[in-house]
C-alpha cells in the first residue's frame, strides 16, 4: 500500500482588509487548520505542524457626521464619514 504523508497549511490571506490580528482570549473569529491527505496509509508520526491556529478581530469603525448648516436661503448639507470596518 501506498505510503502518504498529511499536508496542512492555513493561508490567511486577504484577512487584514477586514480582521486584525487577535488571541485566544480575545477574538471575533477562530481559523483551525485540518489535515488531508491522498487515499493510503499513514505511517505513526508526532510533531507534525497543523500550520497553527488563527485568532482574528473584526476590525471596527464608527460613523462621524458632517454639521448642516443654513445662512439665509441657502442650507449646507452635512455628510456622513467612516472607514472600513464593522458598525456598530
Amino acid at each position: 500500500m501506498t505510503t502518504v504523508t498529511p499536508t496542512t497549511s492555513y493561508a490567511n490571506t486577504g484577512m487584514d482588509i477586514y480582521f486584525t490580528a487577535g488571541t485566544s482570549s480575545d477574538k471575533n473569529v477562530t481559523i483551525t487548520p485540518r489535515y488531508s491527505n491522498s487515499a493510503g496509509y499513514v505511517a505513526a508520526h508526532t510533531n507534525t505542524n497543523n500550520g497553527g491556529v488563527g485568532y482574528w478581530k473584526i476590525i471596527t469603525t464608527s460613523v462621524s457626521q458632517g454639521t448642516t448648516s443654513v445662512s439665509g436661503t441657502t442650507a449646507t448639507r452635512g455628510t456622513a464619514t467612516w472607514n472600513t470596518g464593522w458598525i456598530t
